[in-house]
């Protein structure tokens, strides 16, 4: 039986177990895990990313919030590193699913585009959501 403290942080883990045996020639056996801790929502795409973008488009991309396990959650309030994207927060299913629209105006930015996307809810373990937003800009 396997146990993660409760308190581990959401995300990807890795890891491994050891084992140790009565084998003389094997007192020992390290074993890799990896797994991904997921907590009450879960975001899909994990990030966005632009990709390679023109000046003249304005690309939109969607990030959906999903409750994971029934428990109801609310966003609060996005905020952004960057005056280049613009978001809106549609709700599908109050409390269950959101989508977040981050649009892009490459007009005012140069170069590449990093920055970060933080979303807060009311949920306890997740207050503060933070994914990565990137892309790079063509002259």
């Amino acid at each position: 039986k396997i146990t993660l403290n409760s308190g581990s942080p959401l995300g990807k883990l890795s890891n491994k177990l050891t084992f140790y045996t009565n084998d003389e020639k094997k007192p020992r056996i390290d074993i890799p895990i990896e797994g991904n801790i997921i907590g009450d929502i879960v975001v899909f795409p994990e990030g966005v990313f632009y990709g390679i973008i023109n000046k003249d488009t304005q690309p939109i991309r969607k990030v959906i919030l999903t409750s994971n396990n029934g428990t109801k959650f609310k966003i609060q309030k996005v905020e952004k590193d960057t005056e280049a994207v613009t978001t809106n927060v549609k709700t599908i299913e109050e409390g269950k699913n959101y989508e977040l629209i981050a649009k892009l105006d490459p007009s005012k930015l140069n170069g590449r585009l990093n920055g970060k996307i933080k979303i807060y809810t009311d949920n306890k373990e997740q207050q503060i959501i933070e994914i990565g937003i990137g892309g790079i800009i063509e002259e």
